[in-house]
């Protein structure tokens, strides 16, 4: 499942590891400190997440949330995503919706298919009781994993349940929606894709603004807008998208909505190379040959 999910305890979690592992003053966007080697077990970290798995057992839901994300993304504890499911499903057992739709995914990366069948009622459940992420779960169970968890593919059905999150502001369910109109050529919706693209990017969606570049780059919804393009692709970059920087460089290399500045793009691969281990960057920072990007829907 390629969506990525929040609740009140998945977020304390992260931002404790930004706390436990982040020397004062210290700034990246490239990797999460809790796998950084140079970060080591904190006593206060551990604590926390003996406390909270503690606190799961007394039916607190956002304790057994936040267990689930300490031990699905190795907080102070070794990484077992069957301990994760597990509590997760404590969470979703005591009301807590998102975490039915990390229950589900934990399920799903786990690869017990015997449980597939469970998964649609769960995460469409979860969405008609308002969790984002159970409906975009959803809509990607219908679509992108249909042919993984065993079902025909609803395209119309994926949709519907992408809109609903979408509506709610979620924007990665925005980006989604976007490429289903994209790839079946819903001429219709295209204004509105764009838009909800534009709202996406806006808010700091790097996918959403990747994909945003190259259908103005090769006038997937219309016209093309080379200059928009660059534009869109740099904030991709800057939101720590390797594959935004490295299509970026090659703009540039070629003089694509930019000025042509072989030295510039360069420089971007280096960068992009060093900070976000880009392997089309690192190849085009030693040889100078960059590229082109493929457009994501043909």
């Amino acid at each position: 499942m390629r969506s990525h999910f929040r609740s009140t305890g998945t977020l304390l979690a992260a931002a404790l590891a930004m706390v436990a592992c982040s020397p004062p003053g210290a700034q990246s966007s490239v990797a999460s400190p809790a796998t950084t080697p140079a970060c080591g077990p904190d006593p206060l970290v551990e604590g926390y997440v003996l406390a909270e798995t503690i606190r799961c057992t007394w039916g607190v839901a956002s304790s057994c949330s936040f267990a689930g994300s300490a031990y699905q993304h190795g907080l102070a504890v070794d990484r077992d995503l069957r301990r994760a499911r597990e509590y997760y499903r404590q969470a979703c057992d005591l009301g807590s919706q998102d975490d039915c739709a990390l229950f589900g995914g934990a399920v799903f990366k786990l690869g017990e298919k015997a449980r597939y069948p469970e998964l649609f009622p769960i995460w469409e459940q979860a969405c008609e009781k308002g969790s984002v992420f159970g409906c975009h779960a959803a809509g990607l169970a219908w679509t992108v994993d249909a042919a993984q968890l065993g079902v025909a593919t609803d395209v119309a059905r994926g949709r519907a349940f992408f809109a609903k999150a979408c509506a709610a502001r979620y924007m990665v369910s925005c980006g989604a929606e976007a490429r289903l109109v994209a790839q079946t050529k819903d001429s219709a919706s295209y204004a509105t894709a764009q838009a909800e693209l534009v709202k996406a990017c806006d808010l700091q969606e790097r996918e959403s603004c990747q994909f945003l570049a190259q259908t103005e780059l090769y006038g997937t919804f219309g016209s093309k807008n080379e200059a928009a393009a660059a534009g869109h692709f740099w904030e991709a970059c800057r939101f720590g998208l390797g594959s935004g920087c490295s299509a970026l460089a090659y703009l540039n290399a070629v003089g694509i909505g930019v000025p042509k500045d072989l030295n510039k793009a360069r420089k971007l691969a280096e960068v992009t190379c060093k900070e976000l281990h880009d392997e089309s960057a690192c190849k085009a920072a030693q040889t100078s040959d960059f590229a082109p990007l493929a457009p994501e829907v043909p």
